[in-house]
């Protein structure tokens, strides 16, 4: 198992009791919906945590997972309402991801380094002349309310040899950019509050200097759309792949070196 490998399986082992919880809010959901007694506390637990479950598992190479959490999260979206044909099926979904859950907690060493990353990232260093040694100077500050998602992105980033800065909402990532240089910007899409989006556009307009990446468990391209109109420098899907990372990341330090260089040309 490789260095990173290993980092990321930590972080799953740290926060598998957090996973194992919510699985368990998300069966107490169901119960109430099925018995026509969900209030609105009980929905909004489980919508969030189903939203969270939903990009961790998928992070950490379980999408069955995570296509199940997602299936789940959309469900107590709609509230309590009159009974879905899909409700019938809610118990057999939350029993699936228990299950899945449990066995990858179970085995031991299953992240493997995905043997194509290391050729795509010498692939674009050979195009652009960077390499993920020969990294950008300046801090990254990635974003994200999943704690165990974001670690993983710094994860990524650090054994990369970037200098990585996390945090867990907007509030806490504007004020990081009122008081420190970052030279990137890597947000989540929807998070608590306010949303990437909003991030992004405030770092655009009060930090020009920062580049900045969305990262999204949804493929919209509307979304992502909306992302590049900001004036965002790419946009990545989880479940998250060291090489679409890392490619996101040396693309958009790349654009901003060469933007920051013709501002001072002029």
């Amino acid at each position: 198992m490789s260095a990173l490998a290993a980092s990321v399986q930590t972080i799953f082992d740290d926060n598998s009791g957090a996973f194992l919880r919510r699985v368990t809010t998300l069966e107490q959901g169901v119960g109430a919906i099925l018995a026509g007694s969900l209030g609105e506390s009980l929905r909004a637990y489980a919508e969030a945590d189903a939203h969270k479950l939903a990009g961790s598992l998928g992070t950490f190479g379980l999408p069955l997972g995570s296509e199940l959490a997602t299936r789940l999260e959309q469900r107590f979206a709609g509230g309590q309402g009159p009974a879905a044909p899909d409700d019938a099926h809610l118990t057999q979904m939350v029993v699936a991801l228990r299950k899945q859950l449990e066995a990858h907690i179970c085995a031991s060493g299953s992240s493997r380094p995905e043997p194509e990353d290391d050729t795509l990232i010498a692939g674009l260093a050979a195009i652009t002349g960077h390499g993920p040694v020969a990294v950008a100077p300046g801090r990254i500050l990635v974003v994200d309310d999943d704690l165990p998602v974001r670690e993983v992105l710094a994860s990524i980033l650090s054994e990369a040899g970037y200098d990585v800065r996390h945090v867990g909402s907007a509030k806490e990532a504007r004020e990081v950019l009122e008081h420190d240089t970052i030279a990137l910007l890597l947000s989540d899409v929807s998070m608590p509050g306010e949303t990437g989006l909003d991030l992004i556009r405030f770092a655009l307009c009060e930090h020009p200097e920062t580049a900045t990446l969305l990262i999204s468990a949804l493929e919209d391209p509307a979304i992502a759309q909306v992302a590049m109109d900001y004036g965002a420098y790419g946009y990545l899907y989880k479940p998250v792949r060291r090489s679409a990372v890392l490619i996101g990341v040396m693309n958009a330090l790349r654009r901003r070196d060469m933007k920051l260089r013709e501002r001072r040309a002029t």
